[in-house]
Protein backbone atom coordinates (compact mmCIF):
# COMPACT_ATOMS: atom_id res chain seq x y z
CA UNK A 1 0.00 0.00 0.00
CA UNK A 2 1.16 3.52 -0.71
CA UNK A 3 0.02 7.02 0.59
CA UNK A 4 1.23 10.56 0.19
CA UNK A 5 2.38 12.63 3.19
CA UNK A 6 2.54 16.48 2.76
CA UNK A 7 4.12 18.89 5.34
CA UNK A 8 5.33 22.59 5.51
CA UNK A 9 8.74 23.54 6.62
CA UNK A 10 7.92 27.17 7.06
CA UNK A 11 5.64 26.58 9.94
CA UNK A 12 7.08 26.25 13.39
CA UNK A 13 4.59 23.63 14.34
CA UNK A 14 4.13 20.30 12.69
CA UNK A 15 1.70 20.86 9.94
CA UNK A 16 0.84 17.82 7.56
CA UNK A 17 -1.99 16.42 5.49
CA UNK A 18 -2.38 12.67 4.71
CA UNK A 19 -3.99 11.59 1.35
CA UNK A 20 -6.07 8.47 0.58
CA UNK A 21 -4.32 5.02 0.39
CA UNK A 22 -3.78 3.11 -2.99
CA UNK A 23 -2.64 -0.67 -3.58
CA UNK A 24 -0.04 -1.33 -6.31
CA UNK A 25 0.57 -5.08 -7.52
CA UNK A 26 3.89 -6.00 -9.22
CA UNK A 27 4.09 -9.44 -11.17
CA UNK A 28 7.32 -11.37 -11.76
CA UNK A 29 8.58 -12.38 -15.24
CA UNK A 30 7.92 -15.84 -16.82
CA UNK A 31 10.29 -18.74 -16.01
CA UNK A 32 11.31 -21.54 -18.47
CA UNK A 33 12.71 -24.58 -16.71
CA UNK A 34 13.28 -28.30 -17.53
CA UNK A 35 15.82 -30.96 -16.50
CA UNK A 36 17.49 -33.89 -18.29
CA UNK A 37 18.70 -37.10 -16.69
CA UNK A 38 21.20 -37.61 -19.55
CA UNK A 39 22.30 -35.47 -22.47
CA UNK A 40 24.25 -38.21 -24.29
CA UNK A 41 22.73 -41.46 -25.55
CA UNK A 42 22.79 -44.24 -28.12
CA UNK A 43 20.85 -44.28 -31.36
CA UNK A 44 17.88 -44.13 -31.30
CA UNK A 45 18.05 -41.54 -28.49
CA UNK A 46 14.49 -40.87 -27.25
CA UNK A 47 14.66 -37.44 -25.51
CA UNK A 48 11.16 -37.89 -24.06
CA UNK A 49 12.66 -40.46 -21.71
CA UNK A 50 15.29 -38.07 -20.29
CA UNK A 51 13.65 -34.59 -20.40
CA UNK A 52 11.39 -33.58 -17.48
CA UNK A 53 9.67 -30.15 -17.59
CA UNK A 54 9.53 -28.05 -14.38
CA UNK A 55 6.19 -26.22 -14.43
CA UNK A 56 5.57 -22.65 -13.17
CA UNK A 57 1.90 -22.28 -13.94
CA UNK A 58 1.63 -19.24 -11.58
CA UNK A 59 4.04 -17.38 -13.84
CA UNK A 60 3.76 -18.92 -17.30
CA UNK A 61 0.85 -18.62 -19.64
CA UNK A 62 2.18 -20.81 -22.49
CA UNK A 63 5.08 -23.10 -23.47
CA UNK A 64 6.72 -23.83 -26.85
CA UNK A 65 9.46 -26.35 -27.54
CA UNK A 66 12.15 -26.07 -30.25
CA UNK A 67 14.74 -28.50 -31.72
CA UNK A 68 17.58 -26.66 -33.44
CA UNK A 69 15.29 -23.56 -33.47
CA UNK A 70 12.46 -25.43 -35.23
CA UNK A 71 9.22 -25.65 -33.28
CA UNK A 72 8.33 -29.22 -32.39
CA UNK A 73 5.26 -28.55 -30.21
CA UNK A 74 3.45 -26.45 -27.62
CA UNK A 75 2.35 -27.19 -24.09
CA UNK A 76 3.82 -27.83 -20.71
CA UNK A 77 4.59 -31.48 -21.55
CA UNK A 78 7.66 -32.18 -23.77
CA UNK A 79 6.23 -33.28 -27.17
CA UNK A 80 8.99 -35.84 -27.72
CA UNK A 81 11.96 -36.06 -30.09
CA UNK A 82 14.15 -39.00 -31.22
CA UNK A 83 17.71 -38.57 -32.46
CA UNK A 84 18.11 -41.26 -35.12
CA UNK A 85 21.64 -40.67 -36.38
CA UNK A 86 24.79 -41.49 -34.50
CA UNK A 87 27.19 -38.63 -33.73
CA UNK A 88 24.37 -36.05 -34.08
CA UNK A 89 23.92 -32.92 -31.83
CA UNK A 90 20.46 -31.47 -31.15
CA UNK A 91 19.64 -28.23 -29.26
CA UNK A 92 16.38 -28.41 -27.31
CA UNK A 93 14.95 -25.01 -26.24
CA UNK A 94 11.89 -24.19 -24.12
CA UNK A 95 10.31 -20.68 -24.33
CA UNK A 96 7.85 -19.82 -21.57
CA UNK A 97 5.54 -16.74 -22.07
CA UNK A 98 4.31 -14.71 -19.01
CA UNK A 99 0.65 -15.01 -18.18
CA UNK A 100 0.77 -11.36 -17.01
CA UNK A 101 2.43 -9.90 -20.06
CA UNK A 102 5.76 -9.69 -18.33
CA UNK A 103 9.02 -10.76 -19.87
CA UNK A 104 9.20 -14.29 -21.41
CA UNK A 105 11.89 -16.82 -20.44
CA UNK A 106 13.82 -19.50 -22.35
CA UNK A 107 16.13 -22.43 -21.48
CA UNK A 108 18.36 -24.47 -23.81
CA UNK A 109 20.13 -27.82 -23.42
CA UNK A 110 22.29 -29.67 -26.01
CA UNK A 111 21.83 -33.44 -26.58
CA UNK A 112 24.04 -35.75 -28.71
CA UNK A 113 24.33 -39.41 -29.72
CA UNK A 114 27.46 -41.47 -29.35
CA UNK A 115 29.29 -42.08 -32.64
CA UNK A 116 29.10 -45.82 -33.59
CA UNK A 117 32.47 -47.36 -34.36
CA UNK A 118 32.69 -49.39 -37.62
CA UNK A 119 35.04 -52.28 -36.83
CA UNK A 120 37.49 -53.42 -39.53
CA UNK A 121 41.10 -54.34 -40.07
CA UNK A 122 43.47 -55.44 -42.82
CA UNK A 123 46.22 -58.06 -42.86
CA UNK A 124 49.24 -58.43 -45.10
CA UNK A 125 48.75 -62.21 -45.63
CA UNK A 126 45.73 -64.50 -45.98
CA UNK A 127 47.44 -67.89 -46.15
CA UNK A 128 50.88 -69.42 -46.16
CA UNK A 129 53.11 -72.15 -44.87
CA UNK A 130 53.50 -72.31 -41.11
CA UNK A 131 54.94 -70.67 -39.18
CA UNK A 132 53.59 -67.46 -40.78
CA UNK A 133 53.92 -63.94 -39.26
CA UNK A 134 51.04 -61.57 -40.07
CA UNK A 135 50.89 -57.76 -39.67
CA UNK A 136 47.44 -56.32 -38.80
CA UNK A 137 46.25 -52.72 -39.32
CA UNK A 138 43.19 -51.50 -37.39
CA UNK A 139 41.04 -49.56 -39.88
CA UNK A 140 38.03 -49.07 -37.59
CA UNK A 141 36.25 -45.69 -37.77
CA UNK A 142 36.44 -43.60 -35.67
CA UNK A 143 39.62 -45.18 -34.43
CA UNK A 144 39.45 -43.61 -30.96
CA UNK A 145 35.74 -44.16 -30.47
CA UNK A 146 35.93 -47.25 -28.27
CA UNK A 147 38.05 -49.93 -26.63
CA UNK A 148 39.51 -52.87 -28.60
CA UNK A 149 39.95 -56.58 -27.95
CA UNK A 150 41.78 -58.75 -30.49
CA UNK A 151 41.42 -62.57 -30.48
CA UNK A 152 43.81 -64.18 -32.98
CA UNK A 153 42.35 -67.71 -32.67
CA UNK A 154 45.68 -69.21 -31.59
CA UNK A 155 45.42 -68.42 -27.89
CA UNK A 156 46.85 -64.89 -28.26
CA UNK A 157 44.86 -61.69 -27.56
CA UNK A 158 45.56 -57.95 -27.50
CA UNK A 159 43.86 -54.74 -26.31
CA UNK A 160 46.07 -52.44 -28.35
CA UNK A 161 44.53 -50.29 -31.02
CA UNK A 162 47.29 -51.40 -33.39
CA UNK A 163 48.52 -54.82 -32.29
CA UNK A 164 51.99 -56.24 -32.67
CA UNK A 165 52.70 -58.76 -35.44
CA UNK A 166 51.34 -62.26 -34.71
CA UNK A 167 52.97 -65.59 -35.62
CA UNK A 168 50.70 -68.53 -36.54
CA UNK A 169 52.19 -72.02 -36.23
CA UNK A 170 51.34 -75.07 -38.37
CA UNK A 171 49.15 -77.74 -36.81
CA UNK A 172 51.12 -80.24 -34.69
CA UNK A 173 49.51 -83.10 -36.65
CA UNK A 174 50.57 -81.59 -40.00
CA UNK A 175 47.16 -80.70 -41.29
CA UNK A 176 45.63 -77.49 -42.64
CA UNK A 177 44.52 -75.01 -40.00
CA UNK A 178 42.25 -71.98 -40.32
CA UNK A 179 42.67 -69.41 -37.53
CA UNK A 180 39.70 -67.10 -36.96
CA UNK A 181 40.69 -63.54 -36.05
CA UNK A 182 38.04 -61.51 -34.22
CA UNK A 183 38.22 -57.76 -33.45
CA UNK A 184 35.69 -56.57 -30.84
CA UNK A 185 35.07 -52.79 -30.51
CA UNK A 186 33.16 -51.71 -27.41
CA UNK A 187 31.46 -48.37 -26.75
CA UNK A 188 28.86 -47.35 -24.18
CA UNK A 189 26.28 -48.30 -26.79
CA UNK A 190 27.49 -51.90 -27.21
CA UNK A 191 30.06 -54.07 -28.97
CA UNK A 192 30.58 -54.64 -32.71
CA UNK A 193 32.73 -57.35 -34.25
CA UNK A 194 34.80 -57.86 -37.35
CA UNK A 195 35.94 -61.40 -38.25
CA UNK A 196 38.53 -62.61 -40.75
CA UNK A 197 40.79 -65.65 -40.99
CA UNK A 198 44.30 -66.89 -41.72
CA UNK A 199 44.83 -70.26 -43.46
CA UNK A 200 48.06 -72.00 -42.45
CA UNK A 201 49.35 -74.87 -44.59
CA UNK A 202 51.68 -77.41 -42.95
CA UNK A 203 54.73 -79.07 -44.35
CA UNK A 204 53.90 -82.63 -45.46
CA UNK A 205 54.50 -85.63 -43.21
CA UNK A 206 55.13 -88.91 -45.06
CA UNK A 207 53.41 -91.82 -43.30
CA UNK A 208 52.40 -95.07 -45.03
CA UNK A 209 51.86 -98.70 -44.02
CA UNK A 210 52.53 -101.81 -46.14
CA UNK A 211 50.39 -104.77 -45.07
CA UNK A 212 53.47 -107.04 -45.23
CA UNK A 213 57.19 -106.67 -45.88
CA UNK A 214 58.29 -110.22 -46.75
CA UNK A 215 56.88 -112.72 -49.24
CA UNK A 216 57.28 -114.79 -52.36
CA UNK A 217 57.06 -113.67 -55.97
CA UNK A 218 54.56 -112.66 -57.25
CA UNK A 219 54.36 -110.72 -53.98
CA UNK A 220 51.37 -108.38 -53.76
CA UNK A 221 51.38 -105.75 -51.04
CA UNK A 222 48.74 -103.20 -50.07
CA UNK A 223 49.98 -99.70 -49.25
CA UNK A 224 47.84 -97.52 -46.98
CA UNK A 225 48.78 -93.83 -47.20
CA UNK A 226 48.35 -92.00 -43.88
CA UNK A 227 50.41 -88.93 -44.77
CA UNK A 228 49.46 -85.51 -43.42
CA UNK A 229 49.62 -82.09 -45.05
CA UNK A 230 47.09 -82.38 -47.86
CA UNK A 231 46.93 -81.65 -50.72
CA UNK A 232 50.17 -83.39 -51.68
CA UNK A 233 51.93 -85.11 -54.50
CA UNK A 234 52.77 -88.67 -53.50
CA UNK A 235 55.54 -90.61 -55.22
CA UNK A 236 56.15 -94.28 -54.43
CA UNK A 237 59.61 -95.62 -55.31
CA UNK A 238 59.46 -99.42 -55.26
CA UNK A 239 63.21 -100.01 -55.26
CA UNK A 240 63.24 -101.89 -58.56
CA UNK A 241 63.33 -98.86 -60.88
CA UNK A 242 59.57 -98.45 -60.91
CA UNK A 243 57.58 -95.62 -59.35
CA UNK A 244 54.00 -94.40 -59.15
CA UNK A 245 52.88 -90.77 -58.75
CA UNK A 246 49.52 -89.95 -57.14
CA UNK A 247 47.68 -86.76 -56.26
CA UNK A 248 45.56 -88.24 -53.48
CA UNK A 249 46.20 -90.57 -50.58
CA UNK A 250 44.30 -93.55 -51.95
CA UNK A 251 45.23 -97.10 -50.94
CA UNK A 252 47.08 -98.92 -53.72
CA UNK A 253 48.33 -102.42 -54.47
CA UNK A 254 51.67 -103.35 -55.99
CA UNK A 255 53.09 -106.71 -57.01
CA UNK A 256 56.79 -107.58 -56.86
CA UNK A 257 58.14 -110.27 -59.17
CA UNK A 258 61.64 -111.66 -59.02
CA UNK A 259 63.67 -114.72 -59.98
CA UNK A 260 66.08 -114.35 -57.05
CA UNK A 261 65.94 -113.25 -53.44
CA UNK A 262 65.79 -109.43 -53.31
CA UNK A 263 65.82 -106.83 -50.54
CA UNK A 264 64.23 -103.67 -51.92
CA UNK A 265 63.73 -100.19 -50.45
CA UNK A 266 60.12 -99.08 -50.68
CA UNK A 267 60.00 -95.29 -50.30
CA UNK A 268 57.22 -92.69 -50.21
CA UNK A 269 58.01 -89.03 -50.95
CA UNK A 270 55.31 -86.46 -50.18
CA UNK A 271 55.51 -82.88 -51.40
CA UNK A 272 53.42 -79.70 -51.25
CA UNK A 273 54.13 -75.99 -51.60
CA UNK A 274 55.52 -75.90 -48.04
CA UNK A 275 58.16 -78.60 -48.52
CA UNK A 276 58.66 -82.36 -48.80
CA UNK A 277 59.10 -85.40 -46.55
CA UNK A 278 59.84 -89.09 -47.04
CA UNK A 279 59.51 -92.46 -45.35
CA UNK A 280 60.73 -95.95 -46.32
CA UNK A 281 60.66 -99.68 -45.49
CA UNK A 282 62.76 -102.69 -46.53
CA UNK A 283 60.89 -105.32 -48.55
CA UNK A 284 62.22 -108.89 -48.92
CA UNK A 285 60.96 -110.89 -51.92
CA UNK A 286 61.74 -114.58 -52.57
CA UNK A 287 61.50 -116.23 -56.03
CA UNK A 288 58.42 -118.24 -57.06
CA UNK A 289 58.91 -121.99 -57.69
CA UNK A 290 55.21 -122.81 -58.11
CA UNK A 291 53.90 -123.81 -61.55
CA UNK A 292 50.14 -124.12 -62.00
CA UNK A 293 49.11 -126.63 -64.67
CA UNK A 294 45.52 -127.58 -65.48
CA UNK A 295 44.38 -129.88 -68.30
CA UNK A 296 40.89 -130.59 -69.71
CA UNK A 297 40.31 -132.99 -72.60
CA UNK A 298 39.33 -131.23 -75.80
CA UNK A 299 35.98 -132.97 -76.16
CA UNK A 300 35.21 -132.25 -72.51
CA UNK A 301 35.54 -128.47 -72.82
CA UNK A 302 32.00 -128.06 -74.13
CA UNK A 303 28.69 -129.88 -73.93
CA UNK A 304 25.01 -129.72 -73.15
CA UNK A 305 23.86 -129.08 -69.60
CA UNK A 306 24.41 -130.77 -67.30
CA UNK A 307 28.09 -131.22 -68.23
CA UNK A 308 30.47 -133.23 -66.08
CA UNK A 309 34.11 -132.22 -66.60
CA UNK A 310 37.29 -133.96 -65.49
CA UNK A 311 39.99 -131.46 -64.46
CA UNK A 312 43.57 -132.78 -64.39
CA UNK A 313 45.73 -130.89 -61.84
CA UNK A 314 49.39 -131.36 -62.85
CA UNK A 315 50.80 -128.41 -60.86
CA UNK A 316 54.26 -128.57 -59.28
CA UNK A 317 55.88 -126.91 -56.26
CA UNK A 318 52.55 -126.35 -54.46
CA UNK A 319 50.63 -128.09 -51.69
CA UNK A 320 47.35 -126.15 -51.65
CA UNK A 321 45.02 -125.71 -54.62
CA UNK A 322 42.11 -123.32 -54.73
CA UNK A 323 39.50 -124.02 -57.41
CA UNK A 324 37.04 -121.39 -58.67
CA UNK A 325 34.67 -122.88 -61.23
CA UNK A 326 33.07 -119.58 -62.22
CA UNK A 327 29.57 -120.81 -61.37
CA UNK A 328 29.65 -119.75 -57.72
CA UNK A 329 31.29 -122.96 -56.54
CA UNK A 330 34.80 -123.13 -55.03
CA UNK A 331 36.79 -125.82 -53.31
CA UNK A 332 40.29 -126.51 -51.99
CA UNK A 333 42.38 -129.62 -52.58
CA UNK A 334 45.87 -130.63 -51.46
CA UNK A 335 47.07 -133.23 -54.00
CA UNK A 336 48.85 -133.03 -57.34
CA UNK A 337 48.71 -134.73 -59.74
CA UNK A 338 45.00 -135.23 -59.19
CA UNK A 339 41.72 -135.41 -61.08
CA UNK A 340 38.85 -133.29 -59.85
CA UNK A 341 35.34 -133.83 -61.25
CA UNK A 342 32.84 -130.97 -61.39
CA UNK A 343 29.36 -130.82 -62.94
CA UNK A 344 28.01 -127.61 -64.51
CA UNK A 345 24.22 -127.60 -64.28
CA UNK A 346 23.40 -124.36 -66.08
CA UNK A 347 24.29 -123.10 -69.56
CA UNK A 348 27.02 -120.46 -69.84
CA UNK A 349 30.70 -119.86 -70.49
CA UNK A 350 32.72 -120.57 -67.33
CA UNK A 351 36.27 -119.41 -66.65
CA UNK A 352 37.70 -122.05 -64.33
CA UNK A 353 40.68 -120.80 -62.31
CA UNK A 354 43.15 -122.97 -60.44
CA UNK A 355 45.42 -121.16 -57.95
CA UNK A 356 48.35 -123.19 -56.68
CA UNK A 357 50.25 -122.12 -53.53
CA UNK A 358 52.98 -123.39 -51.25
CA UNK A 359 52.21 -120.88 -48.48
CA UNK A 360 54.59 -118.29 -49.90
CA UNK A 361 54.38 -118.25 -53.68
CA UNK A 362 51.28 -118.59 -55.80
CA UNK A 363 50.58 -119.24 -59.47
CA UNK A 364 47.33 -119.60 -61.35
CA UNK A 365 46.01 -120.94 -64.64
CA UNK A 366 42.63 -121.02 -66.38
CA UNK A 367 40.46 -123.23 -68.55
CA UNK A 368 37.24 -122.22 -70.31
CA UNK A 369 34.22 -124.54 -70.25
CA UNK A 370 31.26 -123.86 -72.53
CA UNK A 371 27.92 -125.31 -71.46
CA UNK A 372 25.04 -125.19 -73.92
CA UNK A 373 21.40 -125.11 -73.02
CA UNK A 374 19.72 -128.50 -73.20
CA UNK A 375 16.56 -128.24 -75.35
CA UNK A 376 13.36 -129.59 -73.84
CA UNK A 377 11.25 -131.62 -76.26
CA UNK A 378 7.50 -131.70 -75.66
CA UNK A 379 4.33 -132.10 -77.73
CA UNK A 380 0.63 -132.75 -77.25
CA UNK A 381 -2.21 -134.47 -79.15
CA UNK A 382 -5.90 -133.62 -78.87
CA UNK A 383 -6.76 -137.18 -77.76
CA UNK A 384 -5.17 -140.55 -77.15
CA UNK A 385 -7.26 -142.61 -79.63
CA UNK A 386 -7.92 -142.04 -83.29
CA UNK A 387 -9.59 -143.96 -86.10
CA UNK A 388 -7.96 -145.20 -89.24
CA UNK A 389 -7.62 -142.44 -91.85
CA UNK A 390 -8.07 -139.68 -89.18
CA UNK A 391 -5.57 -136.82 -89.53
CA UNK A 392 -3.73 -136.66 -86.20
CA UNK A 393 -2.53 -133.12 -85.33
CA UNK A 394 0.63 -132.77 -83.20
CA UNK A 395 1.26 -129.49 -81.29
CA UNK A 396 4.94 -128.82 -80.61
CA UNK A 397 5.35 -127.31 -77.12
CA UNK A 398 9.14 -127.69 -76.98
CA UNK A 399 11.58 -124.99 -75.87
CA UNK A 400 11.58 -122.23 -78.44
CA UNK A 401 14.80 -121.83 -80.37
CA UNK A 402 16.62 -122.48 -83.60
CA UNK A 403 16.15 -126.22 -83.38
CA UNK A 404 15.90 -129.02 -85.96
CA UNK A 405 12.78 -131.18 -85.47
CA UNK A 406 12.54 -134.90 -86.30
CA UNK A 407 9.16 -136.64 -85.95
CA UNK A 408 8.93 -140.44 -86.03
CA UNK A 409 5.23 -141.44 -86.29
CA UNK A 410 5.90 -145.11 -85.54
CA UNK A 411 4.51 -146.38 -88.85
CA UNK A 412 7.64 -145.82 -90.92
CA UNK A 413 6.75 -142.20 -91.70
CA UNK A 414 8.77 -139.11 -90.64
CA UNK A 415 8.46 -135.33 -90.71
CA UNK A 416 10.63 -132.27 -90.04
CA UNK A 417 7.73 -129.85 -89.66
CA UNK A 418 7.21 -127.86 -86.48
CA UNK A 419 3.53 -128.88 -86.00
CA UNK A 420 2.83 -131.76 -88.39
CA UNK A 421 -0.38 -133.69 -89.16
CA UNK A 422 -0.37 -137.38 -90.00
CA UNK A 423 -3.09 -139.97 -90.93
CA UNK A 424 -2.71 -143.65 -90.01
CA UNK A 425 -3.80 -146.18 -92.65
CA UNK A 426 -3.90 -149.21 -90.39
CA UNK A 427 -5.20 -149.78 -86.88
CA UNK A 428 -2.72 -150.42 -84.10
CA UNK A 429 -0.71 -148.83 -81.27
CA UNK A 430 1.92 -146.34 -82.43
CA UNK A 431 4.79 -144.64 -80.51
CA UNK A 432 5.37 -141.08 -81.73
CA UNK A 433 8.85 -139.67 -81.00
CA UNK A 434 9.99 -136.03 -81.31
CA UNK A 435 13.74 -135.31 -81.33
CA UNK A 436 15.07 -131.74 -80.96
CA UNK A 437 18.60 -130.97 -82.11
CA UNK A 438 20.58 -127.76 -81.55
CA UNK A 439 23.84 -127.62 -83.51
CA UNK A 440 26.79 -125.32 -82.73
CA UNK A 441 29.65 -123.95 -84.80
CA UNK A 442 32.25 -126.10 -83.05
CA UNK A 443 30.48 -129.24 -84.27
CA UNK A 444 28.74 -130.10 -81.02
CA UNK A 445 25.02 -130.67 -80.85
CA UNK A 446 22.48 -130.91 -78.05
CA UNK A 447 19.51 -133.23 -78.45
CA UNK A 448 16.43 -134.11 -76.46
CA UNK A 449 13.75 -136.68 -77.18
CA UNK A 450 10.19 -137.20 -75.99
CA UNK A 451 7.71 -139.95 -76.91
CA UNK A 452 3.96 -140.47 -76.55
CA UNK A 453 1.74 -143.42 -77.50
CA UNK A 454 -1.54 -143.29 -79.41
CA UNK A 455 -4.05 -146.01 -80.42
CA UNK A 456 -5.44 -146.11 -83.95
CA UNK A 457 -8.75 -147.98 -84.07
CA UNK A 458 -10.20 -149.92 -87.02
CA UNK A 459 -12.96 -148.20 -88.99
CA UNK A 460 -16.04 -149.99 -90.48
CA UNK A 461 -16.34 -150.57 -94.22
CA UNK A 462 -19.53 -148.88 -95.41
CA UNK A 463 -21.40 -150.34 -98.52
CA UNK A 464 -25.05 -150.58 -99.57
CA UNK A 465 -27.40 -151.71 -102.38
CA UNK A 466 -30.49 -149.94 -103.76
CA UNK A 467 -33.27 -150.38 -106.29
CA UNK A 468 -32.25 -147.23 -108.16
CA UNK A 469 -32.04 -147.66 -111.91
CA UNK A 470 -31.13 -145.51 -114.81
CA UNK A 471 -34.73 -144.20 -115.00
CA UNK A 472 -36.54 -143.46 -111.79
CA UNK A 473 -39.85 -141.68 -112.21
CA UNK A 474 -41.61 -139.46 -109.72
CA UNK A 475 -42.86 -140.54 -107.28
CA UNK A 476 -39.94 -142.89 -106.75
CA UNK A 477 -39.57 -144.98 -103.60
CA UNK A 478 -35.93 -145.81 -103.01
CA UNK A 479 -35.18 -149.07 -101.23
CA UNK A 480 -31.67 -149.36 -99.64
CA UNK A 481 -29.99 -152.11 -97.69
CA UNK A 482 -26.58 -152.01 -96.03
CA UNK A 483 -24.12 -154.76 -95.24
CA UNK A 484 -21.15 -152.83 -93.75
CA UNK A 485 -18.24 -154.63 -92.17
CA UNK A 486 -17.74 -154.09 -88.42
CA UNK A 487 -20.58 -151.58 -88.29
CA UNK A 488 -23.25 -151.31 -85.65
CA UNK A 489 -25.23 -148.21 -86.44
CA UNK A 490 -25.81 -147.37 -90.13
CA UNK A 491 -27.27 -143.88 -90.63
CA UNK A 492 -28.88 -142.73 -93.90
CA UNK A 493 -29.19 -139.26 -95.42
CA UNK A 494 -31.28 -138.90 -98.61
CA UNK A 495 -30.31 -135.35 -99.62
CA UNK A 496 -34.01 -134.44 -99.79
CA UNK A 497 -34.32 -131.50 -97.40
CA UNK A 498 -37.86 -130.72 -98.55
CA UNK A 499 -39.03 -134.04 -97.16
CA UNK A 500 -38.51 -132.90 -93.56
CA UNK A 501 -37.78 -135.52 -90.93
CA UNK A 502 -38.07 -138.38 -93.44
CA UNK A 503 -34.79 -137.14 -94.97
CA UNK A 504 -32.93 -139.15 -92.30
CA UNK A 505 -33.19 -142.83 -91.39
CA UNK A 506 -31.31 -145.46 -89.38
CA UNK A 507 -30.93 -149.18 -89.69
CA UNK A 508 -29.56 -151.74 -92.06
CA UNK A 509 -32.52 -151.18 -94.45
CA UNK A 510 -34.50 -148.07 -95.21
CA UNK A 511 -36.76 -146.49 -97.82
CA UNK A 512 -37.51 -142.97 -98.98
CA UNK A 513 -39.96 -141.58 -101.52
CA UNK A 514 -38.78 -138.77 -103.76
CA UNK A 515 -41.71 -136.59 -104.90
CA UNK A 516 -39.71 -134.20 -107.02
CA UNK A 517 -37.38 -134.75 -109.89
CA UNK A 518 -33.71 -134.16 -109.24
CA UNK A 519 -30.31 -135.71 -108.60
CA UNK A 520 -29.91 -136.84 -104.99
CA UNK A 521 -26.73 -137.99 -103.19
CA UNK A 522 -27.76 -140.76 -100.84
CA UNK A 523 -25.18 -141.08 -98.00
CA UNK A 524 -24.60 -144.06 -95.73
CA UNK A 525 -22.50 -143.47 -92.60
CA UNK A 526 -21.56 -146.56 -90.61
CA UNK A 527 -20.24 -146.47 -86.99
CA UNK A 528 -18.57 -149.23 -85.07
CA UNK A 529 -18.35 -149.88 -81.33
CA UNK A 530 -15.21 -147.69 -81.05
CA UNK A 531 -17.01 -144.70 -82.48
CA UNK A 532 -15.08 -144.85 -85.75
CA UNK A 533 -17.03 -144.14 -88.92
CA UNK A 534 -16.96 -144.81 -92.64
CA UNK A 535 -19.26 -143.44 -95.30
CA UNK A 536 -20.19 -144.04 -98.87
CA UNK A 537 -22.73 -142.50 -101.24
CA UNK A 538 -24.64 -143.07 -104.50
CA UNK A 539 -26.29 -140.64 -106.87
CA UNK A 540 -29.97 -141.24 -107.53
CA UNK A 541 -31.53 -139.49 -110.55
CA UNK A 542 -35.34 -139.06 -110.29
CA UNK A 543 -37.26 -138.07 -113.45
CA UNK A 544 -40.74 -136.53 -113.74
CA UNK A 545 -43.47 -139.07 -114.87
CA UNK A 546 -45.31 -138.00 -118.16
CA UNK A 547 -48.98 -136.78 -117.95
CA UNK A 548 -50.99 -137.90 -121.06
CA UNK A 549 -53.49 -135.33 -122.40
CA UNK A 550 -54.89 -134.13 -125.78
CA UNK A 551 -57.76 -132.03 -127.16
CA UNK A 552 -59.76 -132.43 -130.49
CA UNK A 553 -60.07 -129.58 -132.94
CA UNK A 554 -63.91 -129.98 -133.21
CA UNK A 555 -66.32 -131.58 -130.88
CA UNK A 556 -69.39 -131.65 -133.25
CA UNK A 557 -69.23 -133.47 -136.60
CA UNK A 558 -71.79 -133.41 -139.41
CA UNK A 559 -72.29 -136.03 -142.05
CA UNK A 560 -71.02 -139.49 -142.30
CA UNK A 561 -67.41 -138.57 -142.68
CA UNK A 562 -65.26 -135.78 -141.26
CA UNK A 563 -61.59 -134.93 -140.60
CA UNK A 564 -60.77 -134.23 -136.97
CA UNK A 565 -57.53 -132.59 -135.76
CA UNK A 566 -56.13 -133.60 -132.34
CA UNK A 567 -53.71 -131.45 -130.13
CA UNK A 568 -51.32 -133.54 -127.98
CA UNK A 569 -51.01 -131.86 -124.53
CA UNK A 570 -48.97 -134.57 -122.88
CA UNK A 571 -46.38 -133.33 -120.33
Amino acid sequence: YYRRLVSSASCAAVVQNVSNSFQILVHPDAKAEFTATNTTGCVPFDLAKVIKPVLHDDLNGSYEWFANNISIGKGAVFPGYIIKNDGENINIKLIAASKFGCNSSELELNFNTIKTVSASFTKDQTKGCGPITVHFVNTSQPLNGGTYLWDFGNGQTSTQIQPNDVTFLQHPQNRDTTYKITLAVTTSCGTVFYVDSIHVRPKPKAVFTPDKTIGCSPFEITLTNQSAGLPNTYTYYFGNGEKQVLTDNQTIKYTYTTTKTDTLTLKLVTENECGKDSSFYKIVVYPNNVQAKLVVNGDNQFGCSPVTVNFYNNSTGANTFLWDFGDGNTTTTTKSPDVFVHTFTKPGVYNVKLTASNGCSTASTNQTITVYEQPLAAFTMQKLQYCVRDSVAFTNTSTQGNFAYRWDFGDGSFSNDNNPKHPYAKPGTYIITLTLTQSYANGSACTNTVSHTTAVLAAPDAAFLSNSGTLNCVPFTLQVSAAPVNALNPVWSFDDAASGTSNQAAGYTASHTFTKAGVYRVLLTAYNQNGCADSTSQLVRVTESPLAAFSPGDSVLCGTTATVNFLNKTT
